[in-house]
């Protein structure tokens, strides 16, 4: 049989009170099985060791997102759940990640993460991002 295909892990640390992207892996190839496991922790609300804090009013939620598109013009993607955790690779379209997720790669360059929330001076914790790239 033939050799399994190589398997590189990663781990990255998002603040969510940034919203710019961060670099998860520096290169990715078409073909390439990416697997996603996050957690949050840090927030200023109720749940500090699993939750972040999303806004002035103590609301919280993990990488799956506030479970609405809500917030007007604070997103990156308007059609993706407010705060869920997203990726892109080199600028491309955004997809969806949350706290669980597989994709299959169908271009090459460097593998961006951030949270869905570009007004972020009221969030408060991070997102830890275990990254597994398989091929």
């Amino acid at each position: 049989p033939p050799p399994p295909p190589p398997v590189s892990k990663y781990t990255v640390t998002l603040n969510v009170r940034d919203p710019s992207w961060r670099v998860g892996v520096s290169q990715v190839f078409s073909g390439q099985t990416v697997t996603f496991k996050a957690r949050a922790y840090g927030g200023n609300g109720a749940n500090p060791t699993t939750h972040v804090t999303w806004n002035s009013s103590g609301g919280e939620t993990t990488p799956n997102g506030v479970g609405s598109k809500c917030c007007g013009g604070c997103n990156h993607a308007p059609h993706i759940d407010h705060m869920k955790l997203i990726g892109r690779v080199t600028s491309g379209q955004i997809f969806e990640i949350g706290a669980s997720s597989a994709i299959r790669l169908g271009t090459n360059g460097l593998l961006e993460l951030t949270q869905n929330d570009t007004c972020t001076s009221d969030n408060a914790g991070f997102y830890e991002v275990e990254i597994t790239v398989i091929g």
